[in-house]
């Protein structure tokens, strides 16, 4: 199955060769997440939701509200950066009544409150509307937000505004960075990554990140749709519908889930970045209690393990004295023998780095072993009766790249 995988990315990729527009490799192809950290609807904390988030893949948060001092210690720690996400047109005071620049400063302080601190580096931007082309704008509301990311980029010298915008053609807000909410996009209608990088260079922009629903498209095409029951499927550029709507009807979601991934990659597009991970809108990752729905979060996994393994990246698994931790279980205090298996088909592997935090991942205990086998003992105490442990795994290779992480989350009981 990985060889077949690998295979299909490497003719796709000697076709995208011969484009302007070829996907970046490794690292460079951005995979985020949207995640709300204001009033949360899941069961299991960001302690979880960010450990999950990284050893799937993901390497950017976009986070809606403000970005407090623990969260984006632990955004840090699991080296991962976070664009900031709020509709700037909530402050929009009507025409000939803008703010000065101070207000608008103050605004955007807010935003990043811990602009200056060693966590602020972590913030790299911020969406400043979201479809602004799927309603209606005045031209005072553009211009309004075209001025305010003029100052957010005066004030933020190493910080880029963003739009999340509808279908093209695309309004330029003066943003230096875009997203699509491409939604159901395949390899079978993938021709609808070019055009959204068109959308992009046509504002300025080199090109754009891909914003996607994730799971079943049958499902939430076919949902108040057209009577025929096509849905969405001729809109999305899918069709021939109905023939079309039997072929979704038979995926599952893991399918479209990785599919919609490898679609946003070898069609060229700058990242991924679906909805949603903890919230009970649209389909998540996972449910409110953190486990996967549908095998979308494993197709997410799948997705972002393929196309950094396709071009070298390591591979480490990480276990407890040879067996596999069970998430979020009961387990006894004491010493904890971990080892790791570290694989590199391009390099030679260098080191394992161990992890232990006791505080949702704001802060580390480390252990590196540079000699096969790989392993690092670290101590458990729960003299309050509970403590919440996460321990993880990252393997480096001569060549300076790094694995996904490996980690899990415990609980520990005397």
């Amino acid at each position: 199955m990985r060889a077949a995988i690998i295979t299909c990315l490497s003719i796709a990729l000697c076709l995208n060769a011969t484009r302007a527009n070829a996907a970046p490799l490794g690292e460079a192809f951005t995979l985020g997440a949207y995640y709300r950290l204001q009033s949360p609807t899941d069961n299991f904390t960001w302690n979880f939701g960010f450990m999950d988030m990284a050893r799937i893949g993901c390497n950017r948060v976009v986070a809606s509200g403000n970005l407090w001092g623990d969260a984006a210690s632990a955004l840090k720690n699991w080296d991962m950066k976070a664009i900031t996400a709020y509709s700037q047109l909530n402050n929009y005071p009507g025409p000939g009544n803008w703010p000065d620049a101070l207000m608008t400063n103050d605004i955007i302080n807010t935003l990043n409150l811990y602009d200056g601190y060693a966590d602020g580096d972590i913030i790299i931007g911020h969406v400043m509307d979201d479809e602004p082309e799927c309603r209606s704008i005045t031209a005072d509301e553009i211009n309004y937000l075209r001025h305010w990311a003029d100052l957010y980029h005066q004030y933020n010298p190493n910080r880029e505004a963003w739009v999340n915008h509808c279908d093209p053609p695309w309004i330029d807000f003066n943003e230096k960075r875009a997203s699509c909410s491409a939604n159901a996009t395949t390899i079978v209608n993938g021709s609808r990554i070019p055009d959204r990088i068109a959308a992009a260079q046509a504002i300025g922009l080199p090109n754009f990140t891909t914003v996607s629903l994730q799971g079943h498209i049958f499902a939430w095409a076919t949902s108040g749709g057209a009577t025929d029951g096509c849905g969405q499927f001729n809109f999305w550029g899918m069709g021939p519908c109905p023939g079309v709507r039997s072929w979704a009807d038979d995926r599952t979601h893991h399918q479209d889930a990785y599919d919609m991934m490898m679609a946003a990659y070898l069609f060229g597009s700058d990242g991924y970045q679906p909805y949603i991970y903890n919230q009970g809108q649209g389909v998540s990752f996972v449910d409110a209690n953190g486990n996967d729905t549908y095998g979308i979060r494993a197709a997410f996994k799948a997705g972002a393990h393929d196309i950094r393994r396709a071009h070298g990246w390591p591979g480490v698994n990480m276990t407890n004295n040879g067996v596999e931790f069970n998430d979020r279980t009961w387990y006894s205090q004491g010493p904890y023998a971990l080892t790791a298996d570290a694989e590199s088909e391009s390099s030679t592997i260098t080191k394992v780095e161990f992890g232990k935090s006791v505080n949702g991942g704001v802060n580390w205990s480390a252990i590196e072993d540079t000699t096969a086998p790989y392993s690092a003992v670290f101590n458990t105490s729960s003299s309050l009766g509970q403590q919440v442990v996460i321990f993880r795994a990252r393997s480096f290779d001569a060549a300076g790249r790094k694995s996904l992480f490996d980690a899990n989350l415990i609980w520990i009981t005397n």
